[in-house]
């Protein structure tokens, strides 16, 4: 469960101090141990808190605020961490599961701020889906309280000052049983939490920012718009959620609406660089490669070090035309990004159409690596691999590429010419049978395999996949030329 940290990221340090009544010196430090490997488990945070709720009168010595939170997906509790200031009394958090019972998370009977810590579990602590987190603090605002740091007593209301309170409790969680091919779970349990912070305060915009950001990553694109839209309603030159509610429009299907809303994110902030960049990423897909262009150099005029705008440009140079410019940005985004995918995919193809074929093998290589399961990337390095005259790993690469999109004709038919560049003509015909029977109306499909069953001396059958060839296109001059040359055999 490694965390992952990306280039650009701060890193900071935030530190509750007790002052001494006399000068100190301060010397932090914090340890990170690092590791290669990719997180392969994904835990969140979940949150109980009703701060809305703290008001407690000057004298209360039995002051409760309690909150609960309903799971939709089976976890395990890592660890848990109850926060409170100085007034809290009893702290408790506890699960009732779908059967009824009871299971203590924790309990402090008599908090003191020491206590304010993360109790971590000696083992994890499995509540399944249906269980309904609680939490139930109990806080002593009066003169008994050794601890209360007001005398004599003040009304007192959430902050974060030392004389305010807080009621927090925080469970690190790590969803299991889901899935494999399914949503990230951690999705629903963002939904959950945030739906359950509305229910508390209906205005609450984070709240509804992180919802409809969850619907989207959930595929609900509609329902995401219409809560972006209700965000617009009171903070309409909020420049992030425009961005966003383009995004969801976008994946709705509302293009024009997208536009329209990219637009008015980089009206009300010119240097909202994620704005331009799906504004012109939108232009791209829609083949506008002279307005994408634009936008991308308006881009990089506030991000110039941005690779994904540099490669994102190329693309649109491309459609222009201009391969040589495209190349350059291409560079220019790996200079920035040396894993850049789009900068690496392109240029690798640049250099197989050059006649570079080691040149876009290692380009081609560092692109698959970025993006494993990309067909279109694989079938490009098996080019390249059959083009240095390296056919085993060229085979190699596009069986995976097979494997990954099998019903893709081309792929079967370059497959097929690769295995009878290496002699394997049974297994080329077979992959060449394959494609056709993906795409009957192949006039040269049908041509290629008339000419591989004429290598291993089928000629009745070589013939018929010419005559075939012909009936689909009859000007096929290979077919027909090759068909003549069967006749005087």
């Amino acid at each position: 469960m490694p965390w992952r940290l990306d280039p650009g990221n701060d890193l900071i340090l935030n530190m509750h101090l007790k002052p001494s009544g006399k000068p100190e010196t301060i010397s932090a430090e914090i340890g990170l141990y690092f590791t290669p490997e990719p997180a392969s488990k994904h835990p969140m945070l979940l949150q109980l808190e009703d701060d809305r709720d703290l008001d407690i009168p000057a004298g209360d010595r039995n002051f409760v605020v309690q909150d609960e939170l309903k799971l939709p997906v089976d976890v395990e509790v890592f660890g848990i961490y109850p926060h409170a200031h100085y007034l809290g009394k009893e702290l408790e958090g506890w699960a009732i599961l779908p059967n009824g019972q009871k299971k203590w998370l924790i309990r402090i009977p008599n908090w003191d701020i020491d206590r304010q810590s993360v109790y971590r579990y000696r083992n994890p602590v499995f509540l399944p889906r249906g269980s309904v987190l609680h939490m139930h603090y109990v806080y002593d605002n009066s003169e008994d309280n050794v601890r209360n740091p007001n005398t004599p007593p003040i009304r007192v209301r959430a902050g974060n000052r030392s004389v305010d309170e807080m009621a927090h409790l925080w469970l690190q969680v790590l969803p299991v049983n889901a899935p494999k091919e399914g949503r990230d779970p951690r999705l629903l349990l963002e939904q959950a939490w945030m739906q359950h912070r509305l229910t508390k305060n209906p205005e609450d915009t984070v709240a509804l920012y992180n919802l409809a950001s969850t619907l989207a990553g959930l595929g609900r694109y509609s329902e995401a718009a219409a809560d972006y839209r209700r965000i617009l309603a009171a903070h309409p030159d909020d420049a992030r959620t425009l961005n966003s509610f383009g995004v969801a429009l976008e994946s709705a299907g509302d293009w024009q609406g997208a536009v329209d809303a990219y637009a008015q994110a980089i009206a009300h902030a010119p240097d909202a660089c994620d704005a331009w960049f799906n504004l012109a990423e939108l232009e791209l897909k829609r083949n506008q490669f002279a307005q994408a262009q634009d936008r991308f150099r308006a881009m990089l005029s506030h991000c110039p070090a941005d690779a994904e705008a540099h490669s994102g440009l190329g693309v649109a140079l491309i459609g222009e035309g201009d391969s040589t410019s495209a190349q350059a940005e291409f560079q220019r985004a790996l200079e920035f990004d040396p894993l850049n995918f789009t900068a690496l995919y392109h240029l690798g193809e640049m250099a197989i159409e050059s006649g570079q074929p080691e040149r876009a093998i290692d380009l081609l290589q560092k692109a698959v690596a970025q993006h494993p399961n990309d067909m279109d990337t694989r079938e490009r390095l098996a080019m390249a691999l059959a083009q240095s005259g390296r056919a085993g790993d060229s085979l190699a690469q596009l069986r995976e590429a097979v494997r990954l999109a099998p019903e893709d004709a081309n792929l079967h038919a370059l497959l097929s010419q690769v295995l009878a560049g290496t002699g394997q003509l049974q297994q080329a015909i077979d992959e060449q049978n394959r494609a056709l029977r993906l795409q009957p109306k192949d006039a040269d499909g049908w041509n290629n395999l008339g000419v591989l069953q004429a290598r291993i001396g089928n000629t009745a059958e070589a013939r018929i996949d010419f005559q075939h060839a012909l009936q689909l296109a009859p000007d096929h001059a290979q077919a027909r030329t090759n068909l003549a040359r069967l006749s005087h055999q």
